[in-house]
């Protein structure tokens, strides 16, 4: 598979990927499906991104339920993780600064939420100190 890199440093550039690297990635990071652990995952990310299909291995092999989001927006992601109690969520800088700068932020019930990942581009170090302080609960 030819996945372009985003090009956060420069011009996009085709990075073949085989099977293999996939696989080798999931079974080394990712613990196998429990069937007494009940724990889902939010898909903002593209699909057709790396970043995208990783999380949606990864959540596949986990036994993790997968809710996608058509495309992010950052209320309907609140209301998702509240109301389908989220457990691990993968986004990018920009995403996870829209939602913690979202006007009702506190409105929501975010407790289920244990893991966010990030990738895609470089990660503000102000984004991950205030991500820290909102969800103090990871």
């Amino acid at each position: 598979m030819i996945m372009f890199t985003s090009g956060t440093t420069g011009t996009p550039k085709g990075v073949m990927l085989s099977h293999e690297s996939f696989t080798s990635y999931t079974l080394n990071n990712v613990s196998p499906a429990d069937p007494d652990v009940k724990e889902s995952n939010l898909l903002t990310v593209p699909m057709y991104h790396i970043a995208g299909i990783q999380a949606m291995i990864s959540a596949i092999y986990a036994g993790r339920t997968l809710i996608i989001q058509k495309q992010f927006e950052p209320t309907e992601w609140l209301q998702l993780v509240q109301n389908k109690l989220v457990n691990r969520a993968m986004l990018v800088p920009t995403m996870l600064k829209t939602i913690i700068e979202h006007p009702n932020f506190t409105d929501y019930n975010l407790r289920s939420l244990e893991v966010i990942t990030y990738g895609a581009a470089p990660m503000p170090v102000t984004v991950i100190l205030d991500a820290i302080e909102k969800f103090p609960h990871m």
